[in-house]
């Protein structure tokens, strides 16, 4: 699938998802467009760049997987059911096997906001890696939030601490 195509369909993901009034029937569609659209192990890579080498493959998975269900819950939270519209996905850069795509949300009476996708190329085509929405990188706040924290209390910590964030992002969308 071309880059623009991933980000368009990401997009149409989170627009149907957003028709539903409830955020709990937001998750399992939304799930299901970052399983497929997502490079969750890249991004977890990413994320934990000085402490990946030290991570035993138990503990990688384990670290992936929440973070995919907190970028499932981060997106089914805040995208409600409120009237809504994406520009049409245009390639900005591409350096390598990387592609910078832009698109625009725009809302009735709203400022568009402006939202960058950087995709990784695989076999089966791009997926995304990261999402700067209003310049604010998804990727990065994750990487400076979780990475100090396992410098300073360990990996187990992490953990902890993102298990009780998912239990309490799920009570909020009950």
């Amino acid at each position: 699938m071309a880059a623009t195509q991933v980000v368009e369909s990401f997009q149409a993901a989170l627009i149907r998802a957003a028709a539903e009034a409830q955020c709990a029937a937001r998750v399992a569609p939304l799930s299901a467009a970052v399983a497929e659209l997502f490079d969750i192990p890249g991004i977890a890579r990413q994320v934990l760049r000085r402490q990946w080498g030290t991570l035993d493959h138990s503990a990688r998975r384990r670290f992936a997987a929440a973070l995919q269900e907190l970028t499932v819950l981060g997106f089914a939270t805040r995208f409600t059911a409120r009237a809504a519209v994406f520009s049409p996905a245009e390639v900005q850069r591409r350096q390598g096997d990387r592609i910078l795509v832009n698109s625009a949300l725009q809302r009735p009476d709203d400022a568009p906001v402006r939202f960058s996708y950087l995709l990784a190329a695989r076999n089966d085509g791009w997926a995304i890696q990261n999402v700067v929405v209003a310049g604010v990188s998804e990727l990065s706040l994750r990487s400076a939030q979780y990475g100090d924290l396992v410098e300073r209390e360990g990996f187990d910590a992490l953990m902890g601490r993102m298990n009780e964030e998912i239990k309490e992002t799920r009570a909020l969308c009950e």
